[in-house]
């Protein structure tokens, strides 16, 4: 409870309740508390009611409530210590959390690979050694394995010996409230990080991007780069298809346009038209915060919000740099206009709707019941 007393007290001293946050935030509007301020004095007095426990665990957590708080309080940070004291009074349980327990042997994405073979396919870039580290992130590495391969194959051009990693980047554990096991885990993956001796880290998400970058010790010298920024100072640029227009879905975790920077770079030959949030003031696709594991209703009508945001700009496609949000907005749309940016460099198309039939059927028959045990584990 410590962690949450700090992040609640300068809500509770510094908040004026000018509205700012509320009037940005459809999930802050959705209930009954006027300003952080009143969030901050009910989880401050221990007022636990429905309301509450659902602003906690339904908030996507993608920090446009602190971008536009003329105060600059954190009220993402103030949300996820409040996942961790709901943890550990048992507010919440952890077992809804399962699928997602990247440090555990067999979790969602591990469970893929392991059913679809993908394990063996990356063997051979899994190398002990490298100059550069290829870090994919979770979706991209179950989702596009030609592409994840095909960008092992680009990153070694320089004659450069590449290696990769599929290991998450432990964000899911962070956004739970999971301190703790964050910590533990982050160390576990920069001494495997450590072990293969990179000069640099490549990513493909922007949310690994951010982590390796929080996680990371200063005194290493690792440089940690995004994959489109390589791409975009290559000169590559990606072929027009369509009527030649398209918008940009920047990733929450990207607010400062460190990366959506160059995805617009290589996006040069394309007639840009911006949504009305864009940039600082994004918003999210529908798949941040894991709320998918709480209530995947909201999930749906945050994408079909930013949806109807990409139909209002009139462009032909929707441009991701995140294959989660990618997918978010493809399965919630019909209109085949939602494509991750590496789609578009490399000519490889990921097909949402097989993966979401391939991600059902790992659950059923032999092979089902022996997945099953694995989460039990």
């Amino acid at each position: 409870m410590e962690n949450l007393s700090k992040s609640v007290q300068p809500f509770l001293e510094q908040c004026s309740r000018c509205g700012a946050c509320v009037e940005q935030c459809p999930h802050l509007q959705a209930h009954e508390y006027e300003s952080p301020a009143d969030i901050a004095a009910a989880l401050s007095n221990g007022d636990l009611n429905e309301s509450l426990t659902n602003i906690v665990l339904e908030c996507s957590l993608c920090g446009l409530c602190n971008q536009v708080c003329p105060e600059e309080l954190d009220f993402k940070q103030m949300v996820l210590d409040a996942r961790n004291a709901f943890t550990a009074s048992g507010v919440i349980d952890p077992q809804q959390y399962r699928f997602l327990w990247v440090d555990y042997d067999w979790c969602l994405f591990s469970i893929f690979r392991d059913t679809y073979g993908l394990n063996d396919r990356y063997a051979p870039l899994m190398k002990t050694a490298c100059d550069v580290l290829f870090f994919p992130g979770c979706m991209l590495s179950i989702q596009g394995h030609r592409i994840v391969e095909s960008v092992y194959e680009w990153l070694g051009k320089n004659g450069d010996s590449v290696a990769m990693l599929t290991e998450c980047c432990g964000a899911p554990l962070q956004q739970m409230g999971q301190f703790d096991r964050y910590k533990d885990y982050n160390e576990t993956l920069w001494r495997t990080i450590k072990a293969k001796g990179p000069r640099q880290i490549v990513t493909a998400c922007p949310t690994c991007h951010a982590q390796l970058i929080e996680g990371c010790d200063s005194s290493d010298d690792i440089e940690i780069v995004s994959l489109y920024q390589l791409m975009a100072e290559s000169g590559l640029r990606t072929k027009v298809i369509g009527d030649g227009s398209a918008t940009v879905h920047d990733s929450c975790t990207d607010r400062n346009g460190e990366i959506g920077t160059y995805v617009r770079m290589l996006l040069k030959d394309y007639e840009l038209k911006e949504m009305a949030h864009h940039g600082a003031n994004t918003i999210c696709c529908g798949s941040g915060g894991l709320v998918s594991a709480v209530e995947h209703m909201v999930c749906a009508f945050r994408a079909q919000t930013r949806l109807d945001e990409v139909a209002a700009t009139g462009a032909d496609k929707c441009i991701t740099y995140c294959m989660a949000c990618a997918h978010r907005l493809a399965t919630q749309t019909d209109t085949n206009n939602v494509a991750h940016i590496l789609e578009l460099v490399l000519n490889q198309w990921v097909d949402h709707e097989q993966f979401e039939e391939m991600a059902g059927a790992m659950w059923n028959g032999e092979a089902g019941e022996k997945n099953i045990e694995r989460m039990q584990d």
